[in-house]
């Protein structure tokens, strides 16, 4: 992750320079954050400097020479609910945390919904709160297997049918693009296999033939 990072940071500093209204200016100061939701907790290197073989620190006079900064990282593993609450988010962000901290394991998911059914109905209620509370089961459903969805769904439909008729619909529309996809693909491969066929032809007949630019 940190040469990771490094690479987004280098990336936003050369669109920076590349900016004419930037002309003169020094760089821009950049804090690097992740939001960790890695099972068991974060447990990789925190620093640049972490990740070579020497350690630069360990060896005299080469800190100095190779570049280092540290990530601040949020790590959603050992946070509670109430952990979530107090970062005083508005209500989808931390609906959105619950999600990423929880959504892997059906178990804990389950078991925390209870606590989040409030902050749910807030979100529902909201101007955007349906767009957004599809992207969040969006991402539930891509994480969850076939049974653990089932038993998700069970509980919303007990607690907020609104959420369980949002997942039908959903699950519709998935389903429409799918097979729309599919049919495109179908065509697609079609018309592209009687291309084929008449450039062979057509080579047959009068020699190489150059092949139309896609």
């Amino acid at each position: 992750m940190p040469l990771r990072m490094l690479v987004y940071l280098v990336r936003i500093w050369e669109r920076f320079r590349k900016d004419r209204t930037h002309d003169g200016e020094g760089l821009p100061v950049i804090i690097p954050v992740v939001v960790s939701h890695a099972a068991g907790g974060w447990r990789a290197p925190r620093s640049f400097h972490a990740m070579f073989d020497p350690v630069p620190c360990d060896v005299a006079g080469l800190a100095l020479l190779v570049p280092d900064f540290s990530i601040v990282v949020e790590d959603l593993a050992p946070l509670s609910n109430e952990d979530i609450r107090a970062l005083t988010l508005e209500a989808f962000p931390s609906l959105a945390l619950w999600a990423l901290r929880d959504a892997r394991d059906a178990s804990e998911l389950l078991r925390n919904f209870e606590s989040w059914v409030d902050t749910l109905r807030a979100v529902l209620r909201s101007p955007s709160g349906t767009a957004q509370l599809a992207q969040l089961l969006r991402y539930v459903k891509l994480v969850l297997g076939r049974v653990d969805l089932d038993r998700f769904r069970a509980k919303i439909r007990k607690t907020i049918p609104a959420l369980e008729a949002m997942m039908t619909l959903e699950e519709l529309v998935l389903r429409k693009e799918r097979v729309e996809g599919r049919a495109e693909g179908r065509t697609e491969g079609r018309t592209e296999g009687r291309t084929e066929l008449l450039l062979e032809q057509l080579a047959i007949k009068f020699g190489a033939v150059e092949r139309p630019a896609s």
